[in-house]
């Protein structure tokens, strides 16, 4: 995506919520948002478990942005997050 008409970057919205058959997702989450530049990330989760960490991965210059405090949610910004679809998995599996 360009950037913005100010160069501030660009907003992206990323909703997650479980899929239909679960109420809620129980389980600990990782996400990788990775992109050539930097983006603004807005965030809107529903149905994760609160007492559960789900945790953000995003390449330098990004940011995320949650819709609701939720204090499971973290947010880590990588320096560097790895190119190309074969070494980000291998990054989020480590």
């Amino acid at each position: 995506a360009p950037e913005s008409p100010d160069n501030t970057p660009v907003k992206v919205e990323l909703h997650l919520k479980p899929i239909q058959s679960m109420l809620h997702h129980q389980k600990p989450l990782v996400f990788l948002l990775n992109s050539p530049q930097p983006l603004i990330w807005n965030v809107k989760a529903e149905n994760l478990e609160l007492h559960i960490r789900h945790t953000f991965h995003v390449s330098r210059g990004s940011e995320v942005h949650f819709q609701q405090r939720n204090s499971s949610l973290f947010t880590q910004v990588q320096e560097n997050l790895p190119h190309g679809n074969g070494r980000l998995l291998k990054y989020a599996q480590e």
